[in-house]
């Protein structure tokens, strides 16, 4: 590891030389147009610090895609790009965007349930998302999408560990008519329709409208309990805008948005790893599968001559034994009001007052399969109600001056409404018919925050922000009933009621600019991020059980340096990261007895499981290679463990072990690269082309027996994804073909387990195609 590090820092040291020596090399700017004309790489505008700037004059990770990057890479909603990032993973416990959570540099609780709120914050058009479930955004009609790497703690707040992912939709302009359309098909007969068209309806006024829909009529997925296809998407979403410019210095902004899906989700497939008499077989106790001579739970419980084997499901799961249910029902809408004002504030300069007010109704269903075989095991079925409020005010400064600054206040409600069933009649083991859930829970959250940016120099910046927050969580009204097998009623725990408040309040960043030319920066810079505590979401067994859990907080240091090189045609980026990471929430397994009595159950507890150290590197290029031909790369390495404190869970041999060690969803390497050309081939027609290769590592975690590295490996994988476009010069139309895993690699991106015995993986999907026509006028 220490030789890792030391190679890693003599990586990011060599290009901060590099970044040095060509840097005091060149002239002031780098000019428009080389000698030989050739191409250069164009400048990105970002507005991550809440003000438009430069993304390579800002000392902080980030990753800015483009509306062309975005169809480039072939995403339709935001959990699409997290795969394409080093150092970016996508924790999805459903699959097919059933409640994606964002794992930055290994930073992300990976919680099934919908009330935790992520570690990377999700803002889309300025507003905070409260749950995972609503992180699923489209990417239809979006202007840009910015992945701020590290905790955000000072402009963002609250549950930044991680850090923060930005998306801006196109909003309505007074620059004109415009408008586009785009109809394609793909592989089992998926059609997606998209939409927008912006529209000044007078000389202070404009109108913008965007909206997407997506079906398929087929689905890579079979199951063998009724022989039927499964996987069907059945999605649409709407957007409007409307601008009014009040004045030359004030304008407000509305937003009306809605949408549905109801798409199947995947179907899992079930792992086998007991005997007929419900022990682990042979080849699971040396730490390996065997599905010809292993059975799942349903296996052992149902023991029948018309038993289907595991065997009989295919290796990438598209023959898969689970029931056929698998589904979300989730519908949506909202509305959001922007109000600007530019202010002349006498001796402290100009300044721009920002007000932003949003309100959204979320309901979530999902309908899931845990134990992947026929018959009622393990069943959830879950509604939850999500109603968010929110009041922002910001004063940032405007003018050219050494000092900027920018101040801001925050009001935030957010309300959660649970409705969980779990089902598990044919378990006759567990001796339950179902499981009810029931609670309310509301979150109040307050916050005051201050950043600034002192140029004490031409070259020189110091850069900082503080935030205090408030935040207080009320757990209402849970009660766990669980029906006994057979009737009737048994009360586990009723009229549970918890209060939780935001211990530690302050967080910020402190950093440092050494803007060595205008295509050369140096950096270095402090900061602390947490992630708010609050109350398991899940079944209990036992009231004592039910306790708050508290917040984590993140000290994270960082040096980094960013430079354009070889004429404007070679984009070079890199930083190290080390993070003293404390009271690290995450889940533990207990082993608890049911109300029956009966054999113990190993459940998922969450709560503190340790401090721990995050280090790693990250190196990001983009090179106009010559002759149309352009190559961008990222490549990261990581080490994230628990390292004190440890907390006892228990392995699935039913031993007491320590947290201590290697956390899951950190890969050590991580690596993307994209090899892209244009072509004119007409002075009217432009061809174009990429290819894409993603890559992670094993991202298991500590496994501590031969059982866990049987059942819950997940070894790493590469995926190779490309496109073809022919279009109009003029930019008028555009004819794509593209294709996703090329190789029809088989991969799981994750392992699930329903508390109960019943193990399965979540698939990743198989080679797919595609051709889309998109017209612009």
């Amino acid at each position: 590891m220490k030789g890792i590090l030391q190679s890693a820092l003599f990586s990011v040291g060599a290009l901060a030389f590099t970044t040095l020596s060509f840097g005091q090399e060149r002239d002031a700017e780098v000019p428009t147009d080389t000698a030989d004309n050739s191409p250069q790489i164009e400048e990105i505008i970002v507005s991550a610090q809440r003000r438009e700037d430069s993304g390579q004059k800002l000392g902080l990770t980030l990753v800015v895609l483009d509306e062309n990057e975005l169809e480039r890479r072939l995403a339709q909603s935001l959990p699409d790009i997290a795969y394409m990032l080093n150092n970016v993973e996508m924790f999805e416990d459903f699959g097919g965007q059933g409640q994606p959570v964002w794992v930055i540099r290994g930073v992300g609780l990976q919680d099934f349930n919908a009330n935790n709120t992520p570690t990377a914050a999700i803002y889309v058009d300025e507003v905070y998302q409260s749950s995972s479930v609503q992180g699923g955004s489209g990417l239809f009609d979006t202007q840009q999408v910015e992945v701020l790497k590290g905790p955000q703690g000072g402009l963002y707040g609250r549950n930044t560990s991680g850090g923060v992912v930005r998306q801006m939709s196109n909003r309505a302009s007074l620059d004109g008519t415009e408008s586009k359309a785009s109809v394609g098909i793909g592989s089992w007969s998926e059609t997606r329709l998209s939409s927008s068209f912006n529209l000044p309806v007078s000389e202070r006024s404009a109108l913008r409208f965007a909206g997407q829909r997506i079906q398929s009529k087929d689905a890579w997925q079979t199951s063998t309990v009724t022989g039927k296809h499964h996987g069907e998407k059945d999605l649409w979403d709407i957007r409007a805008w409307w601008l009014t410019q009040l004045s030359e210095d004030s304008k407000i902004e509305f937003k009306l948005y809605a949408g549905e899906n109801n798409s199947e989700l995947p179907l899992a497939r079930s792992v086998g790893l007991y005997t007929p008499t419900g022990e682990y077989c042979d080849a699971v106790l040396l730490g390996r599968r065997d599905e010809a001579s292993c059975n799942n739970y349903a296996g052992y419980v149902d023991n029948q001559a018309d038993y289907t084997p595991v065997s009989a499901q295919s290796r990438n799961g598209s023959r898969s034994l689970s029931d056929p249910i698998n589904a979300l029902d989730n519908d949506y809408v909202g509305a959001s009001a922007y109000y600007t004002r530019d202010l002349d504030l006498q001796k402290f300069g100009s300044a721009q007052m920002q007000i932003i007010a949003n309100r959204e109704s979320f309901n979530y269903g999902m309908t899931f399969d845990y134990d992947g075989s026929p018959g009622e095991f393990g069943h959830q079925v879950a509604a939850s109600d999500i109603d968010t409020q929110s009041l922002e005010l910001r004063l940032v400064s405007t003018s050219a001056a050494s000092l900027q600054w920018q101040l801001g206040a925050l009001l935030a409600n957010e309300s959660f409404t649970e409705d969980r069933q779990f089902l598990l009649a044919d378990n006759t083991p567990v001796g339950l018919v179902r499981g009810q859930l029931d609670y309310d829970q509301t979150t109040h959250s307050r916050a005051l925050y201050a950043q600034g940016e002192y140029s004490f120099s031409s070259n020189w910046k110091v850069s900082g922000s503080v935030r205090y927050s408030d935040e207080q969580k009320k757990y209402r009204d849970g009660s766990v009933l669980a029906p006994a097998f057979p009737a009737p009623f048994d009360v586990i725990a009723a009229g549970l009621n918890g209060d939780y408040k935001l211990g530690d309040r302050w967080s910020g960043d402190l950093g440092l600019n050494w803007q060595v030319s205008d295509t050369a920066l140096l950096y270095a810079s402090i900061a602390k991020g947490f992630k708010a505590g609050g109350f398991f979401g899940g079944f209990i067994f036992d009231p004592l059980e039910f306790v708050s859990y508290e917040e984590e907080t993140v000290y994270a240091y960082e040096v980094g340096a960013k430079t354009v090189l070889a004429d404007g045609r070679l984009r070079l980026n890199g930083s190290l990261f080390w993070y003293d990471y404390r009271d690290v929430q995450g889940f533990k397994n207990v082993s608890v007895i049911p109300p029956n009595g009966g054999a113990a159950l190993v459940l998922e507890q969450l709560g503190g499981i340790g401090d721990a150290e995050h280090s790693g590197v990250d190196v990001d290029m983009t090179w106009l290679v010559g002759y149309g031909w352009s190559l961008s790369a990222g490549l990261s390495y990581l080490d994230a463990r628990i390292v004190r404190g440890g907390a006892v869970t228990v392995n699935l041999l039913g031993l007491e072990q320590s947290t201590l060690g290697e956390r899951p969803y950190a890969p050590h390497w991580s690596s993307f690269a994209s090899l892209a050309y244009e072509r004119e081939l007409t002075r009217d027609l432009i061809l174009e082309g990429a290819l894409t290769w993603h890559y992670r590592d094993d991202f298991s975690g500590h496994l501590t027996s031969n059982v866990d590295k049987a059942v819950s490996s997940l070894p790493g994988y590469g995926l190779v994804d490309a496109n073809l476009v022919l279009g109009s010069a003029a930019n008028s139309w555009s004819l794509s073909l593209w294709a996703k895993n090329i190789a029809d690699k088989v991969y799981s991106p994750r392992r699930v387990y329903d508390s109960l015995g019943s193990y399965v993986d979540i698939m990743g999907q198989p080679r797919s195609y595609g051709l889309q026509l998109q017209l612009m006028w």
